[in-house]
């Protein structure tokens, strides 16, 4: 079963967008981070307008290591904000990326399609299903694939709003929490009928 999201709860999809990508998740090795800074080294040469703010809690010693393993130009490692204010920078970004090495069901995916994101994110978990012809699926553990897929987002506006569009009304139509209140209550009246044969 999806999660659902609450669509009300957002802002209206933002106009006004930046050349920002936006990583919303724990700063780990799990979540893909490494591979992500390691993806940005030559986009950031290739794209130098554009940044990329890394935003979730994060220990000081990983962040440590990273900095002193990648150059940080471009970069913005944000650390944790209360929802709403990760919410409006996600709003103001073009692009998601959640290149983690394990998912479930991930409610950041869900933020971004609903806001119109065009996101790039691992094959793992539910990801595939959820991005299906709206998203740009890349291996996990693979800087290289990650590079690829950012940088034909970063270089095509008209991809990354075809992408973004699809998602909002992916999101709309089959993640919204009405819609995913019913297949609960369909799964819960079949359940019933099984009990009381």
């Amino acid at each position: 079963m999806p999660n659902p999201i609450n669509l009300e709860e957002l802002p209206d999809p933002g106009e006004k967008r930046g050349r920002k990508i936006v990583f919303l998740g724990w700063v780990t090795r799990e979540k893909g981070t490494w591979e992500l800074l390691e993806a940005w080294q030559d986009l950031k040469q290739e794209y130098p307008d554009w940044i990329l703010e890394i935003i979730g809690p994060f220990q000081e010693g990983f962040a440590r290591t990273l900095k002193r393993k990648f150059s940080f130009e471009g970069v913005e490692l944000v650390g944790e904000l209360p929802h709403t204010q990760a919410i409006k920078r996600l709003n103001e970004a073009e692009i998601f990326v959640l290149p983690s090495h394990t998912e479930g069901f991930p409610n950041a995916v869900l933020e971004a399609m609903a806001l119109g994101k065009a996101v790039v994110a691992t094959r793992v978990g539910a990801i595939p299903d959820m991005l299906e012809n709206c998203g740009i699926l890349v291996e996990k553990h693979s800087p290289d694939n990650l590079r690829k897929a950012l940088d034909g987002l970063m270089d095509n506006a008209v991809l990354r709003q075809k992408l973004g569009d699809r998602a909002f009304v992916k999101v709309t139509n089959q993640y919204n929490l009405e819609k995913v209140i019913g297949l609960y209550n369909e799964i819960w009246r079949n359940n019933e009928t099984l009990c009381s044969a």
